[in-house]
């Protein structure tokens, strides 16, 4: 088995373990969605790191002030 496939194994593995935990609060279909789409974040995220890529940066709530040092 070399890289790839331990990282398949692990996605999958991630996938059934996230199911299992949301199952009881949130029923059998919507564990399997939030959790292929928490795993759809993940690979994103680890593309962006990849890449080199920086997400955006949040803009500052409205009527927060910018923080003040001295």
């Amino acid at each position: 088995m070399d890289n790839e496939d331990d990282g398949h194994v692990a996605a999958t593995l991630l996938i059934l373990h996230a199911t299992g935990l949301l199952t009881p609060d949130h029923g059998a279909k919507t564990a399997i969605r939030i959790a292929l789409g928490l795993f759809a974040a993940s690979a994103v995220a680890g593309i962006h790191a990849r890449l080199g890529l920086r997400l955006p940066a949040c803009p500052a709530p409205a009527g927060s002030s910018p923080s003040r040092e001295g």
